[in-house]
């Protein structure tokens, strides 16, 4: 039996000390410019979103984690391999 699969996004996860000071991370791992930064003060939170050539960045900071996401840009069909504008992830 043949299994397809199909990528719609990677994740990263660091686990951190607690005592992490939050800082602006989204340049240092991919030399692009936040298109959206924002810090979220009641879960001590701290989120940037980037767009690479063809996909999204997403850096979410929280007490003791840093969680790195991937995944296709909204102009591009990663999910639907039936429709003609599919285009893999990988």
């Amino acid at each position: 039996m043949l299994v397809d699969w199909y990528t719609e996004s990677l994740r990263l996860t660091f686990f951190v000390d607690s005592k992490w000071n939050q800082r602006a991370l989204l340049s240092e791992i991919s030399d692009a410019t936040p298109q959206e930064s924002r810090v979220l003060p009641p879960i001590q939170a701290m989120q940037e979103i980037g767009a690479l050539p063809s996909s999204k960045l997403n850096v979410m900071q929280r007490p003791g984690r840093i969680d790195i996401l991937l995944g296709g840009s909204k102009s591009n069909n990663i999910v639907d391999p039936a429709e003609p504008n599919y285009k893999p992830f990988f």
